[in-house]
């Protein structure tokens, strides 16, 4: 059985007996959205770990606390990303060694600044010695002479007390970040890539809470999860009731610096966003009744049909 023919149907405005011809193209085809520019992770999100290292985003901190100026565009932030998988077994031996704990940081005791061989070899550049004020008073543990040795660069730090030491901190983690972010060569090949040993006279004690405390401030983590870090590598460090108590007032310290920062960057908003709106007032203040009727003419849409002319 033969089907019925339909005439293909044409949209109105076709149709040789429309009332109406169209002013512009109508067709099926979408709107396209340009996609944002910038995606950023929100924090805390799930899909983010509490161990993320910190980005010019997220380091709520005024610039010139902890790093130098520029520090997010010098350094390659893969250098935070990763830490070694745990040391393994732990031989009693293993604490006269040095440690990795970043890609760039170590962690070990005095003695092993007489082996300037191995110390060239793995291309340390910074010598940072952490040391009470008896022992340099008494000019031990020093990292000069080995720095002299291998042109590259030795800083010691020297505290009365725990106390005295946590007022340091800041001081200290910019320290080193200034090295990480400089590019001028150090040691005897010239390298441009840079490395920080810090050192105690055992590597357990005092090097190693500045350790901690640098991990705390730019992996944004805990006390209790820096000292996990670091003690997966160097499993002799000592934590005693004292260092648990300098670890948690810095954490005091750094929480209430990013409660400030965060505070600041929001007002600086507001009275930016505030400051905007009052100049999009006053030009509309300025705008005249021509002004006016000449947007509202070009806001109005174009209608989409318009009478069919009549022969």
């Amino acid at each position: 059985m033969a089907q019925p023919c339909h005439p293909a149907e044409l949209p109105m405005s076709h149709s040789i007996n429309a009332q109406y011809t169209a002013n512009h193209q109508y067709g099926s085809r979408k709107t396209s959205i340009p996609p944002s520019l910038y995606t950023w992770p929100i924090l805390g999100d799930a899909n983010t770990t509490h161990c993320e290292p910190d980005s010019h985003a997220v380091h709520h901190f005024q610039e010139g606390e902890f790093v130098p100026s520029g520090f997010f565009d010098k350094v390659n932030m893969d250098l935070f990303s990763s830490t070694p998988s745990p040391g393994g077994d732990w031989r009693y031996e293993k604490r006269r060694q040095v440690h990795q704990i970043l890609p760039f940081l170590y962690l070990g005791p005095w003695s092993c600044l007489a082996d300037r061989g191995w110390l060239n070899q793995n291309g340390f550049t910074l010598l940072l010695g952490i040391r009470h004020n008896r022992l340099a008073k008494a000019g031990l543990l020093s990292g000069g002479k080995a720095a002299a040795d291998l042109n590259i660069v030795a800083d010691s730090v020297d505290y009365q007390d725990n106390q005295e030491l946590i007022g340091m901190l800041p001081c200290i983690i910019r320290c080193i970040n200034e090295h990480i972010a400089s590019s001028a060569p150090l040691g005897l090949s010239q390298s441009t890539e840079k490395k920080v040993l810090v050192f105690c006279e055992t590597g357990n004690n005092s090097s190693a809470l500045v350790v901690m405390a640098y991990l705390m401030v730019m992996l944004n983590v805990s006390p209790t999860k820096a000292m996990d870090l670091v003690q997966s590598q160097r499993l002799s460090i000592v934590v005693d009731e004292s260092a648990t108590q300098l670890l948690l007032a810095f954490e005091a310290i750094i929480k209430a610096k990013r409660d400030v920062e965060i505070a600041r960057r929001a007002n600086t908003l507001d009275t930016s966003t505030s400051s905007k709106k009052r100049t999009n007032s006053r030009d509309a203040d300025d705008m005249d009744i021509d002004d006016f009727e000449r947007l509202d003419r070009e806001r109005k849409p174009l209608a989409p049909f318009q009478d069919r002319s009549v022969a």
